[in-house]
């Protein structure tokens, strides 16, 4: 079957291509169906793929993105949980027809939520994974650090769950957004003569990949307190001694980790308090009760667009923190 899928065809490079879906028949345990919505995580797929290679071993072309819903048309034989007609979320990529195991799927709830907004689930499983992981507990202060996609979907995560959430990015717009999505400690650089903040902070969910920022939060954070790498650093962007860290970390008892979402996973499993796929469903909830705010947040676009939409994050143009291609005709 020939399929459409966005790829990295060069560096900086994406388009919509032609190929193939395996000719293999459906396995009993899986389903298939043609894309509906996908959306798009621009630090990873353009900081990481477009600009510093990150699958750079791999041979062109690449297919991207890790958020999608499609309408199953095919079940496998032991197939209990989709039937032909559902919606169904997964970590795809951005093309348009899919075939994947029915336990790395979740159904949409699609009489209670728009379509369109169940990507997202995605997008909100990378905080929810730092969520599980913490040792900060309500009604603790948390920062969050860049107001990206994942970043203020990251402050509404613990807004939601009641913490005292502060968000921080340089950035007029992005602030303005966030403030829109009902985050109301909104400040555009961490300031350690805050009385609020310093010292007092318990978890910083660093979501800019800048090791400033890093710095920052752990010479504010309480002590004995976490900073969190939710952003990648795919980039050196200053000259930063690793000195300035480590004082902090030695003096504060502060804990600097990993925020990987991978961390947790993928299926439930016994004497684990968290996976990947109960986030998503716990996620498509939240969307479906409307206790998350997405209202000015994304673009939609057509997927032969694509090469426009990348441009335009790779040169700092993209008025939204996202966008979510509509694959309907493709």
């Amino acid at each position: 079957m020939k399929i459409k899928k966005i790829c990295v065809t060069a560096k900086g490079k994406v388009e919509l291509i032609e190929a193939k879906l395996p000719a293999a028949k459906i396995a009993d345990d899986e389903i298939e169906g043609r894309a509906v919505y996908s959306a798009v995580s621009p630090g990873t797929e353009t900081a990481g793929v477009l600009q510093q290679g990150l699958f750079s071993s791999f041979k062109l072309p690449i297919s991207i993105g890790y958020a999608m819903v499609f309408r199953v048309e095919k079940c496998g034989a032991k197939v209990k949980d989709f039937k032909p007609g559902n919606l169904a979320f997964c970590m795809s990529n951005h093309q348009s027809y899919h075939r994947v195991k029915a336990v790395d799927c979740v159904k949409v709830p699609e009489e209670e939520l728009e379509a369109v907004l169940s990507p997202f689930a995605r997008l909100l499983g990378i905080s929810m994974c730092t969520l599980a992981t913490t040792t900060a507990r309500p009604p603790n202060k948390v920062m969050i650090t860049g107001l990206g996609i994942v970043g203020n979907l990251a402050a509404q995560v613990f807004l939601r769950c009641g913490y005292d959430v502060y968000a921080v990015d340089p950035s007029d717009a992005r602030r303005k957004i966030a403030e829109s999505c009902g985050i109301k400690n909104v400040l555009p650089f961490i300031d350690p003569k805050d009385a609020r903040l310093n010292e007092k902070v318990q978890l910083v969910v660093e979501c800019s990949g800048h090791e400033k920022a890093v710095v920052e939060a752990l010479n504010i954070v309480a002590k004995r307190g976490e900073v969190v790498l939710l952003g990648v650093p795919w980039a050196r962007k200053t000259d930063i001694c690793a000195y300035d860290a480590f004082y902090a970390i030695f003096h504060k008892y502060a804990v600097l980790r990993s925020g990987w979402e991978w961390e947790v996973p993928i299926q439930p499993a016994q004497f684990k308090g968290s996976s990947m796929m109960e986030n998503f469903k716990g996620a498509l909830n939240w969307l479906k009760e409307g206790s998350i705010f997405l209202e000015g947040i994304y673009d939609i676009a057509r997927p032969a667009d694509a090469s426009k939409i990348y441009d335009n994050y790779l040169k700092g143009r993209a008025e939204r923190l996202t966008t979510v291609f509509d694959w309907s005709g493709v």
